[in-house]
Parts: structure tokens; sequence; C-alpha cells
């Protein structure tokens, strides 16, 4: 909490800004192809996801870590059915898409004036069948290399995330960031729902 005299305040609130700015976590890459986020709702930020995190926003475009396609696999509870900022996603899961309440959903675009956060991206009827169709449809140099992705838990967990290899190298690079385990490989149950981790 900063206390600004009304003459300094022009000031002094840039300065706060830039340093509220840098105090602020980030996912770590200029770029990634996919971007994986287990639970997205109004409990973690207005529009499901921090913009700031996933670099999507219906108002300001995409911006770092510009992500070529950005999956979500689950609505909060705490969110009482409001998806709203689901249309930021390029694919989601059919159990996000069952816990969508739409008279929950359309009043924040409404009072917003923007109806694109709250349009329905492409339904996959499970978790692994998302992952593929964000992979799968993967264009370009992207479609043709190791794919960059970067997995998270929600875009307010941030301590600690998931990377492919191909993300390997830079994340060495950076003294920020701790490598805590070797290659893992993501385990489906008999529903396709994610259920966890193997090491490989």
């Amino acid at each position: 909490i900063k206390v600004m005299p009304v003459e300094k305040l022009k000031d002094m609130e840039h300065e706060m800004v830039e340093k509220s700015r840098q105090l602020s976590p980030v996912v770590p890459f200029d770029k990634a192809d996919v971007m994986i986020v287990d639970q997205m709702g109004k409990n973690i930020s207005g529009t499901g996801m921090d913009p700031n995190i996933t670099g999507r926003s219906s108002p300001l475009g995409t911006f770092r870590p510009y992500v070529e396609r950005l999956a979500v696999l689950d609505l909060t509870e705490e969110s009482d059915g409001s998806a709203y900022g689901v249309g930021n996603a390029d694919v989601i899961s059919k159990r996000l898409f069952s816990k969508i309440i739409m008279d929950n959903t359309y009043p924040n675009g409404i009072t917003n004036r923007d109806g694109k956060p709250m349009m329905i991206p492409p339904v996959m009827p499970d978790d692994k069948n998302t992952l593929l169709y964000a992979f799968g449809t993967l264009q370009g140099q992207a479609a043709e290399r190791p794919p960059k992705a970067v997995w998270l838990h929600n875009t307010l967990c941030l301590e600690e995330f998931y990377i492919s290899e191909a993300l390997l190298e830079q994340a060495k690079q950076n003294t920020k960031l701790k490598i805590c385990s070797g290659p893992l490989r993501v385990r489906f149950d008999g529903q396709g729902s994610v259920d966890g981790w193997d090491s490989l």
C-alpha cells in the first residue's frame, strides 16, 4: 500500500505500475506452441485466465508469450458456472463445457459490451482429445518440429509448471528457474482424463 500526495499522484502512480509489472508472475518464455491450463475460473481471474499469463485478451489481442494454441481442461467450482473468458481458448474439454451455465456467463459479457470472451471454442470429448486437438492443429514450423509446450495448473499458480523438452535448453539458461525432475509422460485414465504423470 502506497500513500500518494495529490500533486505527485501522476508520477508516483506510473512508478507503482512499473513496479507492479516487475513483481507480477509471467511465463518465462517469449513464445510457445501450446499452452495447457488445467483449470480456469472467476476465482482465478475476471476472465477465467489472467491475460498477462496467457497472452490472450479480447480488447488487447495477443502478446507475449505468443501461444499458438491454448487448451483448457476444467472450470473451477467457485465460478458457479460462469466461464467468461472461455473464448480466449482455442479448445476445451467436454468436462469444462458441461460445467458452463450460460445464464451466469452472459451477464459479464453484456455489461462489458464484449461478447468474444464468452464464445465457445471447439469442445473435445475428454482431456486426451483436447490435447490431441491442440497439438494436432499446429501449423507451419511448429507442426514439423518437437512442440514447445507449457502446462499450468492455473494462471495464479506459477510456482511450478511443466514444459516440453523443446523448451528445456531455454529453461536451463534462465537462472530464475529450477528444473525439478527428468522427463515425464502424462497418464490418462479409462475416461481419457489426466490421471497424473509417470517417469520415463
